[in-house]
Order: structure tokens, then sequence, then C-alpha cells
């Protein structure tokens, strides 16, 4: 595939480009389904996509597809007949030229990579069994292996290849008629423990199987533990940092400013050991690297691709991410919000009277940073001490107000499935109602 990647290049330039880049992906997904307790599919597939980027000087063709095609020359020249009508694009100035790697570690484990659908079915089939409760159930879920090997090449001398190894575990365990629980597991190798993992939803389940309401509305402390610090707080943070998009945000004009409380550092790093989205090289073939983007509360960078780094005259951060049949945009590899010294159990008991917060279901404004919505596997705090757990609770901010306002943070680490790593952190004076 890098002997192909290599040769696109050749000939789209032979034909008259004046800069070109081949992307190829060479993917095989094995994936177990489980529905209402029971294996209910399974499926192999390998898929090899391509995307070809043709300028000449400032107008950009792009083309993608499926591999193999009839006809590569055709491919080829159809990149050029759509650069050659294409509008210039005025802040263009080269693809990148070559750099270098990164060392990476942990990111292709050759156990997962030759994992059979018997092997995975075996684990699920053990995650079946261990949450075989009364009353619980798994009802739905999902194992997925991904084994991806990733090329690219230009006509500036890039020429890379890296390989990498995914697992997932995701799945939801209902207990009677109450809502759910879920088990989530995700990693670049095979170390999922998976009768564990159903027996901590399992106990979840339980726990929250008899939640109750609260008798009124209240303003009051709330700690957020990994999913909601994900969902609410870092992941509207992405705009927020992306020099592509940060014009549309409350960040556009805080360049090393105070953006969030000085507990609060929060960086991008390409290069982590066991990453989810770690790699050697980004979407155009740039180095990956570790990039501050708010250090104790100020905001003290930007990520960037190439075309964003020579608009702003500096240098790409290694953040240009794309699959192979969608062009390069800037975007996140693992973001990691840094942890504190607390407990949580210490969290808990700094709290007079408020909510600790599981998971939300609701609406988050990147832009504006307005949220609201259900706070779910949540429980009630009175005096330091967790009551029981509470249903149908809402809850409704602005995610930038609440950056500035953490009172403490959590060491407890949670990494979600799209590489956000997040802790617990505490907030007071929010508005909680029924």
């Amino acid at each position: 595939m890098k002997e192909l990647c290599n040769t696109m290049v050749e000939d789209t330039q032979k034909l008259g480009a004046t800069e070109c880049e081949t992307c190829i992906e060479d993917t095989t997904e094995t994936i177990i389904t489980i529905e209402r307790g029971s294996i209910h599919g399974k499926r192999k597939k390998r898929n090899i996509t391509f995307g070809l980027r043709t300028l000449l000087d400032k107008k950009k063709g792009f083309v993608a597809g499926t591999l193999p095609v009839q006809s590569l020359k055709d491919i080829e020249k159809t990149s050029l007949v759509i650069a050659r009508n294409a509008a210039p694009d005025s802040n263009w100035k080269h693809l990148p030229y070559p750099k270098g790697v990164t060392p990476v570690k942990g990111i292709y484990d050759k156990k997962l990579a030759e994992i059979t659908v018997e092997e995975l079915i075996e684990g699920s089939a053990i995650m079946l069994d261990t949450a075989d409760h009364p009353d619980i159930t798994i009802d739905t879920g999902r194992v997925s292996c991904i084994v991806r090997t990733f090329f690219i090449s230009n006509t500036h001398g890039i020429s890379y290849e890296y390989r990498s190894t995914r697992l997932t575990v995701h799945f939801v365990v209902r207990s009677g008629e109450s809502e759910s629980t879920w088990g989530v597991h995700t990693s670049t190798v095979y170390d999922v423990d998976f009768a564990a993992l159903a027996e901590d939803a399992v106990e979840r389940a339980k726990i929250m199987s008899n939640p109750q309401p609260l008798p009124s509305s209240f303003t009051g402390d709330v700690i957020f533990l990994g999913e909601p610090v994900e969902d609410i707080l870092l992941t509207p943070l992405k705009w927020c940092v992306n020099a592509q998009t940060i014009k549309r945000t409350a960040f556009q004009t805080k360049i090393n400013e105070r953006v969030a409380s000085d507990l609060i550092t929060v960086y991008d790093d390409g290069t982590r050991c066991g990453g989810i989205r770690s790699s050697p090289v980004d979407g155009e073939g740039n180095p990956t690297q570790k990039t501050d983007v708010i250090t104790k509360g100020i905001l003290s960078g930007l990520l960037h691709s190439e075309y964003t780094a020579n608009v702003c005259n500096t240098v790409s951060t290694g953040n240009a991410v794309r699959r192979a049949v969608t062009e390069p945009t800037v975007g996140v590899t693992n973001l990691i919000l840094e942890g504190g010294k607390a407990s949580i159990d210490e969290l808990i008991a700094d709290v007079k009277k408020g909510i600790m917060m599981g998971d939300f279901s609701g609406n988050i404004d990147p832009f504006s940073g307005l949220f609201n919505g259900v706070m779910e596997h949540s429980f009630y705090i009175e005096k330091g001490e967790i009551t029981h757990p509470v249903t149908g609770v809402m809850i409704h901010g602005n995610v930038f107000d609440c950056l500035m306002e953490v009172e403490n943070i959590g060491k407890e680490q949670y990494r979600g499935e799209g590489g956000i790593c997040a802790v617990p952190i505490l907030i007071r004076g929010l508005d909680i109602m029924i």
C-alpha cells in the first residue's frame, strides 16, 4: 500500500499537479453485537479506502473511494479536473514537508491484531453469564476490534505508515424497569476482563435500582464524574482550542488570558503511550506532539494543522485529523484534563448539599457554552455523605462559567471512547431542578 501511495503521488504530479497527497487506510473490523441478553450477530470485514488531494497552484481537488478501483489513472485525472475548476484559496501555502516522526508506544498489539471472532464471542459470553442476575440483563451491547494501517505520501517527500489496534466494549445493563447503567472499556491492547466489567456494571445497576426524586429544587454543589466532565466541559472545549473554529467561540480574543480556574490544566497529547488516538504522524504526515492548551487556567495554546499553521505564521501541532476518504481538518488527539489530589470520598465529604453526577443527557452549545439536561446515574449528597440515588433531576448552566468556578479537582481518571481523558471536579452554586 505504501508503494501504491507513492505511485499515485508520482503519477498525479506527472499529469501536471503542483502538489498532491495520497492517504490510504487498510482497516479490518470484527464486531460482536448483543441484544436482549444474548449474542445477536458477528461480523468481520476488511475495507481499504483512499483519498487523493491535488493542488494546481492555489486550487484544490479531492477525490476518495474504496480500493481496488478499475482505473487509478481516471481517479488521478478526475482530481486534476476538479482542481482546475475550483476557486483558488488565497490562504493556501503548501502541503507539509518532512519533519520526521514521533516514536509512540502502545498503539499496536499483535495479540489484538490476530484475535478471532470466536475469541470475541467467548469474551462476550463470559460477560453475559456474569451479568445473569434476577431482574438484571445486558440489554444491548457491542464488542469491536479494529486493526488499522495508515499510509500517507505527498510530493514533498513525506512517505509514512503505521499500524494501530483498538478494542471497544460497550453495553447497557437494565435492572427491572429502572433506568439503565452501562459498561465501557476501550484500549489499544487486549487487556479487558469481561467478567469484572460485567460485575461492576451489575453492582451499579443494583445501586441505581431504587432512585428517589428530590423534594424541591435548590442551588448547591455538583460533583461531575468523568463522563459528564467529558460531555459538558471537555467536548465543547475541543472547539475553543481549535485554530480552525476558535473565532466562533467565547475564547476568540482570550489567548494568554484566564479562561478557567487555576486548578484547570488541559493538554492534547498525540504521543501518549497507549493513547486511543495516539500516532507517530497526523493525517497529513506531520509529527504528533504534546500541546498545552490551558495552563493553570490560562489559554496557552491552540491546535493546528498545516493549513491553519501556515495561515497563522506558526507551525503545525500535528493535529490534522482525518479518515482516508475525508480531507484533513483540525481536531484533538488525546485531550487530557490533568488530575488533582482529591479522592472521590474527599470531594463528597466537602459537599454540604448537592449532587454527584454520573452521566448527563441533554443539550450543549459549544459556541455559547449553554447547557441544560438531565443528570443521570446520580446521587444526592447531604452533609458530606451520599444518601440515595436520584431521578428526574435537571441542571443548566454555562460551560465557560463552570470552568471558572471549579472548586476542587479529583485524581481518578476516566478515559472516554474518543480519546478524551477526564477526572472528577467539584463546582459550587449550580441550579439543581426537579
